[in-house]
């Protein structure tokens, strides 16, 4: 009897699959379990990160995920995140040891001096008005640096016209501060 009751237990098993079941009829074929994107995945390849809502934030930390290890993130707003680090809105990368930080926001880069405890101050930033002007805005003056080691303070140009309301005048002379600020400098002869 004992015999006859495991040779029927054999009946509702395939042959040769090491006792598993037939799988029924018009079943899809079984398939991988994707890895999925969840706290304390360690590696992986993500073809694609989807992040939705007001609040959804891209946040990366080296070298583990603790208040001032904030190295870059992607957000629509600026926030501080759940270790008190502020964040800056749009693509940013943060460089707490020397207190820098920049943003890519819409057509504007914006760079700022500060830490991720105390917030951040925009300090300057770069930007395309009108679609086809690019406007500097650094208050405290630029700077231009060549390869020749020489350095020249384009404050000599405060008001550089790039816009077509300037006169032939203001523009010949602007151009011509420009020039001498390049022969002082050593940049051209």
């Amino acid at each position: 009897m004992r015999r006859h009751l495991l040779l029927g237990l054999g009946l509702f098993t395939v042959p040769g699959a090491g006792g598993l079941q037939r799988p029924p009829v018009n079943q899809p074929a079984g398939q991988a379990t994707p890895v999925g994107v969840q706290p304390g995945v360690q590696n992986g390849v993500f073809r694609r990160v989807t992040i939705i809502g007001s609040g959804g934030e891209l946040l990366v930390y080296s070298p583990t995920a603790a208040a001032g290890n904030l190295i870059a993130s992607v957000a629509g707003a600026a926030f501080t995140d759940q270790y008190k680090n502020i964040g800056l809105a749009g693509v940013a990368s943060y460089d707490q040891a020397a207190g820098q930080a920049s943003a890519l926001f819409a057509a504007q880069v914006l760079y700022y001096t500060g830490s991720l405890t105390a917030g951040w101050v925009q300090v300057g930033g770069v930007s395309l008005i009108n679609t086809n002007e690019l406007e500097l805005d650094f208050p405290h003056g630029v700077v231009l640096n060549t390869s020749a080691s020489a350095s020249i303070p384009l404050a000599a140009l405060s008001q550089f016209p790039i816009s077509g309301s300037a006169t032939l005048a203001t523009t010949i002379t602007a151009v011509n501060a420009l020039y001498s600020a390049l022969v002082t400098a050593g940049i051209i002869a």
